[in-house]
């Protein structure tokens, strides 16, 4: 190998090579930091999403409260079902207490102590979509003895902020409600999701609290912030598609990458053409200095002008 073979290998090898490389590095990190901001930006709408459900969740518990611990509840479950007078007190409290959560529920069950359902008001599965049965049981103010539950299937809208929820972060944007004991997910704006395990769909379990997720479905990669919500079993996940803000960043840093290639592989070729330059006269010297030492001394040295 000559030596200006040598010296523009190891030029190719420590100027070329790590330019090529640092282009590709930073188109890497570009995509990194879109994926960071989408994360971040979904974490904010996961995060607003929690603080309203745990605010409706608060309500649901008042709710559940006003229904086990009232008096004409207690009277009638302590004393006995036969009660009449109890019962229609109890009547009274309950329809007039359904009147005003109708609008915010599905349905409302009391079930007694022998499994028995006094008590079902509404239709559940009828009209707008609902959630889960959200139960709490009654227990006596006395002596704590449980006497029977209450529960209420609230509607997904009094509950769910669906319009955070749908609208996410971006065009792509969109959020989904996984039930934590069961793993499925319980809420979605694309219908297709609802009633499907999430692990399923985003390749891994929700086990912490927070955190984010990468995933990919249809060809598309996906970029996703979870939060816990702590009043209820449930686990909020916001989600975008990467694809809709990396294409200009990609395109920038596409063509990031081509300019360190042309720089590199211009200041390769001057670089060539410098040691052409440099080592033609070492080589024209080497030659000739091993056909003297071959015992030949008639040779004539020329320059471009003159004859040596």
């Amino acid at each position: 190998m000559s030596l200006r073979t040598r010296m523009l290998a190891l030029f190719i090898a420590l100027a070329f090579t790590p330019l090529v490389i640092l282009g590709a590095v930073v188109q890497a990190r570009s995509l990194k930091g879109i994926e960071a901001l989408i994360a971040g930006q979904s974490g904010r709408v996961a995060d607003r999403v929690v603080t309203a459900i745990e605010r409706k969740a608060t309500l649901i518990e008042s709710d559940l409260l006003l229904l086990s611990e009232n008096a004409e509840s207690q009277r009638w479950l302590v004393q006995a079902p036969d009660d009449s007078a109890a019962r229609r007190a109890l009547d009274r409290f309950i329809r007039d207490a359904w009147g005003l959560l109708s609008s915010t529920y599905a349905d409302l069950t009391i079930v007694g102590p022998d499994g028995h359902v006094p008590y079902h008001l509404g239709v559940t599965g009828a009209g707008q979509p609902s959630l889960d049965p959200i139960g709490r049981p009654i227990l006596s103010r006395q002596s704590q003895q449980r006497l029977g539950t209450v529960t209420l299937t609230p509607y997904a809208a009094a509950v769910i902020p669906t319009e955070a929820l749908a609208q996410g972060f971006g065009e792509t944007g969109s959020g989904t409600i996984v039930e934590q004991v069961t793993g499925r997910i319980i809420y979605s704006p694309r219908p297709a999701q609802s009633g499907s395990v999430a692990s399923a769909l985003f390749g891994t379990r929700l086990t912490d609290s927070a955190g984010t997720i990468r995933y990919r479905t249809n060809d598309t990669t996906w970029v996703a912030a979870y939060r816990t919500v702590h009043a209820l079993p449930w686990v909020v996940v916001v989600s975008s598609a990467v694809t809709e803000f990396s294409a200009p960043f990609l395109r920038l840093g596409q063509n990031t990458l081509l300019l360190f290639l042309a720089v590199a592989a211009l200041i390769t070729l001057i670089f060539a053409r410098l040691l052409q330059r440099t080592t033609g006269s070492l080589e024209r010297l080497t030659a000739a200095t091993a056909v003297v030492a071959d015992g030949n001394f008639k040779l004539s040295f020329y320059d471009k002008k003159h004859k040596l």
